[in-house]
């Protein structure tokens, strides 16, 4: 959820970016080589998220299988291509792409 919170807070102090730019902007610093999948594959839960009919909100989520699983290869697909970008990162990067792809892993065991 950091995207949409860094969006979300940057925006607020100028509004010279859309939202895509800040997003992009924030996955170049914090990615590296990984900046463009790292980048498509957050714009990709935004889709889902934008286009779900399921209820969710702040402290109550939606259902993950039916939320997210209908798009389970896809997000495979994006994850496996942020792995192939991870090679070249720094550390520190990798570090934070496998934190990210960590949670990914996590929902990808609840919608099996």
């Amino acid at each position: 959820r950091w995207p949409l919170w860094y969006v979300a807070s940057r925006s607020m102090w100028g509004t010279d970016m859309t939202g895509e730019e800040l997003l992009h902007d924030a996955c170049v610093k914090l990615f590296g080589a990984a900046a463009e999948p790292m980048f498509n594959y957050y714009k990709k839960l935004a889709e889902i998220s934008e286009n779900s009919d399921e209820y969710s909100m702040t402290w109550v989520p939606a259902n993950v299988r039916k939320f997210y699983g209908k798009y389970k290869d896809e997000l495979i697909e994006l994850t496996e291509a942020i792995k192939e970008a991870r090679r070249d990162c720094t550390k520190i990067e990798k570090e934070r792409i496998n934190n990210q792809l960590s949670y990914w892993a996590e929902l990808l065991n609840k919608i099996k």
